[in-house]
């Protein structure tokens, strides 16, 4: 039995667009995407060293620097925020927000609204995932931790398409892995452990990755006298010098 015109019609459109919505899916699959419009002009990844406590007045610093970098952030950036565990091959990705408008014309648009709006779902979603009650307590393998962030296709393609990718790293930065250690000699800032090979390819490639984009590191103070085995910001920041070239430090 020959269908009628207009079941015919139907299923003519009915199919391309049941392949067109398969596509989508696949793609956004495939291509991580935020509620950005078009290509952000900046991505903030922000990045939380959950491998060691901070205090409640760490905590309250770390909240006041992240409202500010949100706040410099521009108008539909893509902002990122992981946390580094022990736990190398799996940071997590616990946001993924687009900025919404802060500077609009105010002919046109409330400036209170749009900074509501900024506070409601930047600001607040961030502050939650600041929280000291996520704490997991173990080694730091940030150099690691850093590698696998690199390879991920969210910050890669926007490499691609040139726009403005930072990092923000709130941590001690005191590398603590099976390759590589910065905390058994107070003494000196010689690591305790020989680096193996494995570790030095890791490094190389994170040095490679960072060669363009600039990082600021927001170090975690640590008393030396409380933390025997702490080699001091002296020697941390001598590293990380030597691994990020676009580096600025601050301790909060």
């Amino acid at each position: 039995m020959e269908l009628s015109a207009s079941p015919k019609t139907i299923l003519m459109v009915t199919i391309p667009l049941l392949v067109i919505l398969g596509v989508v899916v696949l793609v956004k699959a495939l291509w991580p995407e935020t509620n950005c419009h078009g290509t952000p002009p900046q991505q903030v990844d922000i990045v939380f060293d959950k491998t060691k406590p901070y205090s409640p007045t760490q905590a309250h610093s770390i909240d006041r620097t992240l409202v500010e970098i949100l706040t410099a952030a521009a108008d539909n950036a893509e902002i990122n925020m992981y946390y580094i565990t022990s736990n190398p091959e799996r940071p997590d990705l616990v946001l993924n927000v687009c900025k919404p408008p802060t500077r609009g014309n105010a002919l046109f648009t409330d400036p209170a609204v749009q900074q509501h709006q900024f506070r409601l779902t930047v600001v607040k979603q961030a502050k939650h995932f600041v929280s000291v009650h996520y704490q997991r307590v173990g080694p730091a393998p940030i150099v690691e931790s850093l590698a696998t962030i690199a390879r991920q296709r969210i910050i890669t393609s926007k490499l691609e398409q040139h726009v403005n990718v930072e990092f923000d790293i709130y941590s001690d930065m005191v590398q603590d892995s099976q390759g590589k250690s910065l905390s058994r000699d107070p003494g000196s800032c010689s690591p305790g452990n020989a680096a193996t090979a494995q570790f030095r390819d890791t490094y190389g490639d994170v040095t490679q990755f960072f060669r363009d984009i600039p990082v600021h590191v927001f170090g975690i103070h640590r008393d030396a006298g409380q933390s025997p085995p702490y080699p001091g910001e002296r020697c941390v920041r001598a590293f990380w010098e030597s691994t990020f070239p676009h580096l600025t430090w601050m301790t909060v």
